[in-house]
């Protein structure tokens, strides 16, 4: 986790580990003091140890040996009790041989034991920040410099494996937390087990458990204004002075002998099939699932950790495949599928809780729904036993789903009102934020007012993310109406929704408060605040976080997303009786909801939109542009029908359907024809299903969604349909998933005529928006349509459309530039940069394929407002200074030089458009190369010792290199990302880069990389943290318009 966007979770480096670390750093100076003796080779026990090694039989001690690393999990009566065991345990070894390392799952719960550690005379080193003196002592202490217990919490364990190679004899996880986090640990501290490894687990029983939650919520230490957990009495205290406290802390419904609950046995190698596949977790024993140490030998490739950055969260080292989630002939156990032939003896209990079939698909409603448990739906808000009365009366008033709910909320609301996470993909308006809010505002109805009775309890209860400042209001309006009466003693709704409002928003979670409306930049603002001063945020009584429009919100701020998921990942626990999560949106974003899907055990997946499921279940698409329509239809139909598939073909209406069916007759094509739905033609369709003669089905794409029946290998799509329509007959794919979405995913056969326009620019539009590169055939059917649309409207003096300029194409929908080239157009440019490498410094990143640079000839003067400036620009600058110098321009002239303020400094600019005399479009010459809009009083007259100059800004772009969107157009993340983090500017100036030119354009200049003065490459870059693809037709394209060009009487 990166140190600088986590300070507010951190804590320096104090107490006991302080004075160790700094002996151990002096000396490491005087070699002659390394022979100093163990910190606590005289340290005495609080407590008297028995002969089993327990204190006075207080402890429930079992071991176990898997590849050739001994567990032992104990089970202390309390937890000072566990305490003292391990401080005794800790004893018994020799710091000089053995390192020791006690994971934490929080930063206050580390601080805590250091000090209790400390006051029975363990000497530890507390490692919660990310600091070079931190680093120095942890390579000391590997080295066996520093004789002392590492204490470390869940947050710092990847920096601590990233310092280098530690070696790790006795590994001590202070509490028994969740299997993946488990496993995690494991890996990243002992991944090659040396001889004689031990790990010691330390088990609560659950008495114990709730009074350290409750304590969890107390206030920060005053030396070091960070939270820490209190000591059991004082839990108690808190507990008996209000009866509300422990159930406002955590809910923990478990029954009774759960402390007697054996842990599992470590299962050897043998028996191992697979690692880490999500289970379900049961409701009452999710808290408590024993864990099993996974050996290191049988992890997956894809689940092994990987460097995580600020920018690259966790996204990238737990993505894996939603078809893998459906296996059969298995059982799940926390993390491990085994095969049922080798499975050892199990309790009858632990079977019965763990054992799992498929996941659960339903096609009801003209919805999808996939999910890992059995759902149930509701029709109505009236018949979800869990909303309360109240909620059910407010739901009456506002006239939602009284009498009929919509079709996603059937599902979501009981899934949603029990305690599960869901994700629900749609069209607008089809009821997505009313699916998650009934259970959202509830939470704040029953448990956020009990919170106002802890004065040291802080932060909301709910959190929900917006796509921008209206739909946040929106929403804030929809929670007001549902939570009724404002209270004044508590802040029901707050809204984070513009850039100056963090300040106010701060001071307002300083105590508890209901539901938090953020923008995702507005809440990582908040996340990195959270502790500076005072923390903002209690996890334990955050119950839900929601993502609303989350294709928008993914699309506008990737890298801020990813930092909200990997913190609430780390601090929440999304299970049953803990915290949920909803995501709601139009689009089914893959790189977002994978690594969340083995995260939720409990998800459901509700789509509305047939397309995306198709897109979830991994569908195969064949695209295909032809003049020839129906001889190539007829020439794919009868491939599929001697391979024996079932294939079936939808028309717009009753009249295709009809006429096509004839064609097919008369090319001995036999066929099926359904053109209504009833009963008859249900069975009909079913007994198709069924049949071993492949006959193709010819159907009416209003039918479709009705069909219910078997598999089927291909649908092809016949004729233009409108989008929505289109989309639709992707609903037969439904019967393919409920037999598992790995096994019949089907393929969608899209058949187009070259002049059909809006159909492929929108399939286009969506390949692209689910980062698939989309149908070259697709693409130049866009062009050429474009080019018949240009002969239509004669755009002669328009400028040259610059997505044309810069990719040989035009992909936009609708452009208004001109889309051909005049003969002068095609001349180099003077002075310009040919083939070769070329050096120079970056002026300025536009965005990951666009860097303006100023050569290493045009050397640099000074910096300015960090823009560096040349000799002449400095010249321009001073020049210009003086209100004497400042001739206004009364008449502007295309193509001519003038002078313009740009962020306070003076530039000359080109102009490129008049429109008036108040919209004046220029473009930057040498100290950028963008464009502004400005008005005719603020260009000045350029003086006539400026006015020849060659232009210094040279426009590089990496050839292909592109986002996935129609428009082209990098997202704000991506361009600050390459800016910050490859070119490092403001902060490192003066750099050279290097680069190869390919060929040249107008003003552009083509390169396929850029090159650091180490070695590291921009292209390199962009492909392993932005998603973009490469268009490799850039240069050929560009070569047809040169050779294309039309002649002109205008020179250059």
């Amino acid at each position: 986790m990166n140190a600088a966007s986590n300070s507010g979770l951190m804590k320096p480096i104090g107490g006991i580990g302080r004075a160790n670390l700094f002996r151990a750093l002096e000396s490491s100076i005087k070699l002659d003091r390394y022979n100093t003796q163990p910190l606590l080779e005289n340290a005495t026990l609080s407590a008297e140890i028995n002969e089993n090694g327990n204190l006075s039989g207080n402890e429930q001690v079992t071991n176990y040996i898997c590849d050739d690393v001994e567990y032992t999990y104990v089970t202390p009566s309390s937890e000072d009790a566990g305490l003292d065991f391990l401080a005794t345990c800790l004893r018994t070894k020799d710091f000089n041989t053995v390192r020791i390392v006690v994971v934490c799952e929080l930063e206050n719960q580390a601080a805590k034991v250091l000090k209790e550690l400390g006051k029975r005379s363990i000497g530890c080193l507390l490692v919660n920040v990310a600091s070079k003196a931190i680093d120095s002592g942890i390579l000391l202490w590997n080295d066996g410099l520093l004789n002392s217990v590492l204490v470390v919490c869940d947050a710092m364990l990847k920096h601590l494996s990233n310092i280098g190679n530690i070696k790790v004899n006795f590994l001590v996880h202070y509490s028994q937390t969740l299997p993946h986090i488990f496993q995690k640990r494991v890996q990243l501290l002992i991944p090659q087990p040396a001889e004689g490894t031990k790990v010691l687990v330390i088990k609560r029983k659950i008495e114990n458990l709730v009074q350290q939650k409750a304590g969890d919520q107390k206030n920060e230490t005053s030396e070091a204004q960070k939270q820490t957990i209190p000591t059991a009495g004082t839990a108690q205290n808190i507990q008996n002075s209000s009866e509300n406290i422990s159930s406002m802390s955590i809910t923990v419904d478990t029954p009774s002998d759960l402390d007697e609950m054996p842990p599992l046995v470590p299962i050897p190698n043998s028996e191992i099939q697979e690692v880490d596949k999500p289970t379900e977790l049961d409701e009452t024993h999710s808290i408590y699932a024993k864990m099993v140490p996974i050996p290191n030998s049988d992890i997956q490739e894809g689940d092994k950790p990987t460097e995580l950055d600020e920018t690259h969260s966790i996204a990238k080292n737990k993505i894996e495949e939603v078809n893998a989630l459906s296996v059969s002939d298995a059982i799940y156990n926390d993390g491990v599928i085994l095969k049922k032939n080798n499975v050892k003896q199990l309790s009858n209990n632990q079977q019965s809780s763990n054992a799992q079939k498929c996941p659960y698909s339903y096609n009801a409603f003209g919805i999808f729904t996939w999910s890992r448990t059995e759902q149930i739906s509701r029709y109505s808000a009236n018949d979800v036993p869990e909303f309360s009365p109240y909620l059910k009366e407010t739901l009456r008033r506002q006239n939602i789903g009284q009498m009929r709910a919509k079709r996603v909320q059937r599902f979501a609301w009981p899934h949603a009102a029990s305690g599960g996470s869901m994700c629900i993909i749609g069209n607008e308006r089809i009821g997505k934020t009313w699916s998650y809010l009934p259970t959202l505002c509830q939470h704040i109805m029953l448990k956020t007012p009990p919170r106002i009775l802890d004065n040291t309890d802080r932060g909301p209860s709910c959190i929900i993310v917006c796509v921008n400042e209206k739909e946040g209001n929106e929403i804030a309006n929809l929670c007001m109406e549902l939570l009724g009466t404002t209270r004044l003693d508590l802040e029901q709704v707050v809204k984070a929704l513009s850039r100056n409002c963090i300040d106010e928003v701060v001071e307002t979670m300083r105590k508890p408060c209901g539901i938090l409306i953020a923008t995702v930049d507005n809440l990582v603002k908040l996340y990195l605040l959270n502790g500076k001063t005072k923390s903002i945020f209690n996890p334990a009584a955050l119950k839900c976080v929601a993502f609303d429009g989350i294709d928008s919100i993914w699309r506008g701020g990737r890298t801020h997303c990813q930092k909200i998921i990997y913190w609430i990942l780390t601090v929440l626990r999304f299970e049953k009786g803990h915290s949920q999560l909803f995501v709601v949106g139009r689009l089914w974003i893959d790189s977002f909801m994978k690594p969340l899907m083995r995260e939720l055990p409990d998800i459901l997946l509700v789509f509305e939109d047939a397309l995306e499921a198709a897109m979830f279940a991994g569908i195969n698409f064949d695209f295909l542009v032809s003049n020839n329509y129906d001889g190539e239809l007829l020439n794919i139909l009868a491939e599929k029908q001697l391979m024996k598939k079932r294939v079936v073909l939808a028309c717009g209406g009753n009249i295709d359907v009809s006429a096509l069916s004839k064609l097919l007759n008369t090319k001995s094509i036999d066929n099926l024809v359904i053109t209504r739905f009833d009963q008859e033609t249900n069975q009909l369709y079913k007994d198709w299903c069924k049949s071993h003669m492949r006959r193709v089905l010819v159907v009416a794409e209003d039918s479709i969604d009705k069909l219910r029946g078997g598999c089927i290998d291909f649908l092809v799509h016949y004729g233009y349909s409108i989008w929505p329509f289109f989309k639709a007959q992707f609903s037969i794919f439904y019967n393919n998933y409920l037999c598992g979405i790995e096994k019949f995913r089907g393929t969608s056969v899209v058949v187009m005529r070259p002049n059909e326009f809006e159909q492929a620019w929108l399939f286009c539009d969506f390949m692209l928006k689910h980062n698939r590169h989309p149908p070259e055939s697709f693409l130049t059917v866009l062009t050429e349509c474009r080019i018949v649309f240009d002969a239509l409207e004669s755009r002669p003096d328009f400028p040259l459309c610059r997505m044309l300029k810069s990719y040989g194409n035009c992909i936009r929908h609708t452009c208004y530039f001109r889309h051909f080239l005049w003969d002068y157009e095609t001349k180099p440019l003077d002075d310009a940069p040919t083939k070769g490498t070329i050096k120079f410094y970056v002026i300025s990143s536009v965005n990951p394929a666009q860097t303006a640079v100023r050569l290493i000839e045009k050397a640099t003067a000074r910096y300015y407002m960090h823009t560096p400036l040349s000799y002449f620009g400095d010249q321009l600058q001073l020049h210009y200074e003086s209100m004497i110098n400042h001739p206004k321009c009364t008449k502007p002239l295309l193509n001519d030089v003038y002078v313009l303020k740009i962020h306070n400094l003076y530039q000359r600019v080109s102009i490129i458009r008049i429109e008036s005399v108040d919209r004046i479009e220029v473009k930057q010459l040498d100290s950028g190369v963008e464009f502004y809009i400005v008005r005719q009083d603020e260009l000045l007259i350029c003086d006539e010792k400026f006015k020849d100059e060659p232009c210094e800004a040279y426009d590089l772009r990496i050839t292909g290199l592109s986002p996935f969107n129609m428009e082209r157009i990098w997202p704000d993340d991506a361009k600050k990302l390459v800016r910050h983090k490859f070119f490092e500017i403001p902060a490192k100036q003066n750099r050279v880069f290097t680069a190869d030119i390919n060929f040249g354009f107008l003003d552009l200049f083509f390169v396929e990389n850029i090159y650091d003065s180490s070695g590291n490459d921009l292209n390199s870059f962009v492909l392993k943290h932005i998603p973009m693809y490469t268009d490799g037709g850039v240069h050929s394209r560009l070569q047809k318009y040169i050779s294309e060009a039309k002649p002109s009487t205008q020179g250059v």
